[in-house]
């Protein structure tokens, strides 16, 4: 992995910490089945107390995105089939 792409990594997720878009972050980068970098940015919340982000230690709650990730996946899975459901309700497409 190229030092050029791991700083493009970098500078895009401090951007969107400065942006206010999240408070942190944890990546972590593979390669061939193991990891060639990793690193915690941020912090866990807003608050400046908060606990600083550590990508092998940080536990993260994902509950909260189940429905967008599930949603988003068939939708494009049914793209790729041809079928634009862009403007349909999700519940009359599964």
């Amino acid at each position: 992995m190229s030092a050029r792409r791991l700083e493009a990594i970098d500078r895009v997720v401090q951007r969107g910490i400065s942006a206010g878009g999240y408070p942190g972050a944890a990546v972590v980068v593979g390669r061939n089945g193991a990891v060639v970098w990793k690193r915690g940015f941020g912090r866990l919340s807003w608050e400046a107390s908060s606990t600083r982000v550590a990508p092998d230690r940080t536990i993260y709650d994902l509950a909260s995105l189940t429905k967008v990730v599930g949603t988003n996946d068939r939708h494009h899975v049914l793209y790729d089939q041809g079928r634009n459901l862009a403007r349909r309700a999700v519940a009359g497409v599964c």
